[in-house]
């Protein structure tokens, strides 16, 4: 059975940022999300789809959000930032960590390396797992690596929702006859 769809920015900071200070402006003022909306200037359903995650937060909007919301300014509207254009943020966060030496230090620890020898792509790798919301998500196990790797070798534009639902259908049909001859899949 498929997992239940998530909505694309429910996992980010400004999200629950925004969702956090709807509740609790709600718990101090009782202000509900129509009167909150209304102040702010735009629609329930607006502020509500950007609470919920269904749609980004509007960088224009950020700051009298964090105003009307009591929010610290600078906080919300990096994450709105963050949210709306990750690869500027990542230019921005990796100049500031360039110039902390102690938060290089701590990733050299972990790395077993220094990040100064790490290459390109592997600094990629790193940012995008960083700023995922669901980071274990784009991990692969040992054993998931070389059918990652089959379907990039034969599909090296991507695959389409064809080969999804055709590899999702021959995992199934082996599942069927391993339980058919008592072996575990």
């Amino acid at each position: 059975m498929p997992a239940p769809s998530i909505h694309p920015f429910a996992e980010d900071q400004a999200t629950k940022m925004l969702d956090r200070a709807l509740a609790l402006t709600k718990e101090k003022s009782g202000k509900n999300l129509t009167e909150v909306a209304s102040a702010i200037g735009i629609s329930k359903a607006t502020l509500s789809h950007m609470a919920v995650g269904r749609a980004p937060i509007p960088i224009d909007r950020a700051h009298d959000l964090a105003n009307h919301l009591n929010m610290e300014p600078r906080t919300f509207v990096m994450a709105v930032l963050n949210q709306r254009h990750p690869e500027a943020m990542a230019i921005v966060a990796g100049s500031e960590l360039q110039s902390n030496g102690k938060q290089d230090r701590q990733l050299d620890w972990v790395l077993s390396r220094p990040v100064a020898e790490l290459s390109d792509d592997q600094v990629t790798i790193i940012r995008e797992v960083a700023r995922d919301a669901r980071p274990r998500e784009r991990w692969l196990s040992v054993s998931e690596v070389p059918t990652v790797n089959a379907i990039r070798r034969l599909r090296p534009n991507g695959t389409t929702q064809d080969d999804f639902d055709g590899i999702e259908m021959a995992l199934i049909a082996n599942d069927v006859a391993s339980a058919g001859t008592g072996d575990a899949a």
